[in-house]
């Protein structure tokens, strides 16, 4: 007699379940690809705050080196320098608000599936 409450044994292999597991390379360079996104982003970051503290450097240079500062050259010469670290700033935050995020779901999804593999057909671990 058999137990009402076990799952039937399935006849055939089922080719849906085969299709989504994938190959450990795939994860694996799913996974690098994530780090290497994640860490570009970090990269956009910094190198925008470095550029901005160049800038800002410069800024100090303008007024310093000013013989007799007139309020308009100066004016000019800061703004120039605050607007290219602005800018310097800003695209660094917008590299990574892009490649920070996808990085992340990409390894999410490479994590998922790893688990996956592990699991039988009933969604149960295997063991």
């Amino acid at each position: 007699m058999t137990n009402p409450y076990q799952s039937p044994e399935p006849t055939s292999p089922r080719p849906e379940h085969d299709a989504e597991v994938l190959p450990v390379k795939s994860d694996k360079r799913m996974r690098r690809i994530g780090y290497l996104l994640i860490e570009l982003g970090l990269v956009g970051i910094f190198s925008g705050m470095l550029f901005t503290l160049y800038q800002m450097v410069q800024t100090f240079v303008v007024i310093v080196e000013s013989p007799a500062p007139r309020p308009a050259e100066l004016a000019e010469g800061v703004s120039s320098a605050v607007s290219t670290a602005t800018i310097a700033t800003a695209g660094g935050g917008l590299i990574a608000a892009v490649l920070i995020p996808v990085g992340v779901v990409l390894m999410v999804k490479a994590g998922r599936r790893h688990r996956t593999k592990g699991n039988n057909s009933s969604g149960r671990p295997d063991g």
